[in-house]
């Protein structure tokens, strides 16, 4: 194979995590359209896409624009263990698109990400990879707000579970919220406005 023909190993990774969050996104369409509910649970489980899909959308941003600065700067084993939790990342969005229609379960692997996704913004600025501008403060903020959010409405769902598909209206616009706030102020990040991030 000649020199130009070859696919560099990080767009081969880069393409596994895509993959694997196009097969979530398919997921969670199969489970908001093709399965038969009543209209109040469809409306529920259309809010949660949404919401899901928000979610979704500027993780992978953020985790791609990480990832590909990481490898401008040549850290080789740091994009080895940031490809293992992209990885992980990606395999928890694929258990929250097939929960779509048990909230409960949504909820928890939900709350499992934003945990998992604080976790890991302590590892990176414990290792000093990341700097801790406005963006990753307000992403760590967002995460530990939404986690305390699913964790109370799991708390509340095991005693009021016939309010289910109110809280669930409730989480899903709270994380369509997030997403547009989060765009909002991370404008420049996400879309390459601000060379210095």
């Amino acid at each position: 194979m000649s020199e130009s023909n070859k696919i560099p190993a990080k767009e081969i990774l880069k393409g596994i995590y895509y993959v694997i969050i196009a097969l979530a996104i398919a997921e969670s369409l199969k489970n908001t359209f093709e399965i038969e509910k009543t209209p109040e649970i469809f409306l529920a489980s259309f809010f949660l896409f949404f919401g899901f899909m928000g979610t979704l959308v500027r993780y992978v941003l953020g985790a791609i624009i990480h990832f590909d600065k990481e490898i401008k700067e040549r850290r080789k084993r740091k994009i080895i263990i940031d490809f293992i939790f992209l990885y992980f990342q990606s395999g928890l969005f694929y258990l929250v698109a097939i929960s779509l229609n048990d909230f409960p379960k949504f909820l928890g692997f939900f709350l499992i990400l934003f945990v998992f996704d604080v976790f890991w913004f302590i590892i990176l600025g414990a290792l000093k990879t990341i700097k801790f501008n406005k963006t990753y403060i307000q992403w760590l903020i967002s995460d530990i707000i939404l986690g305390v959010f699913a964790g109370i409405i799991l708390i509340l769902l095991a005693d009021n579970s016939r309010c289910e598909i109110t809280f669930s209206n409730s989480y899903a616009i709270v994380l369509i919220l997030f997403t547009v706030f989060d765009l909002w102020i991370n404008y420049e990040y996400y879309f390459g406005y601000n060379k210095d991030i």
